[in-house]
């Protein structure tokens, strides 16, 4: 299960870093962005992302592995623990 969402974790940091390398930041808060909005959009782009690959892993896993457990239950479970590493990437 961790290993799903490795890819993401990467993409999202190397953005966020590739940002700050190049003060696009920066040039949005001079232009007038707010901190919670900028956080806000590299939240709803995670939470994309990760909502589509939860869904995937989801049903997978219902049916073929685990195949007595409620797939609601495992999506909730799935979903978040993605949830709690978007917290991890924007605190590293």
């Amino acid at each position: 299960m961790v290993v799903v969402f490795l890819l993401p974790i990467y993409k999202l940091t190397s953005l966020i870093v590739n940002e700050r390398l190049t003060k696009t930041k920066d040039v949005a808060r001079s232009m007038g962005i707010k901190e919670s909005s900028y956080w806000l959009s590299w939240f709803l782009y995670y939470l994309i992302g990760m909502t589509f690959v939860t869904v995937i892993m989801a049903f997978l896993l219902a049916y073929y592995v685990y195949k007595f457990t409620e797939p609601g239950c495992l999506f909730a479970v799935i979903w978040l623990y993605g949830l709690s590493l978007f917290g991890y990437v924007a605190f590293i």
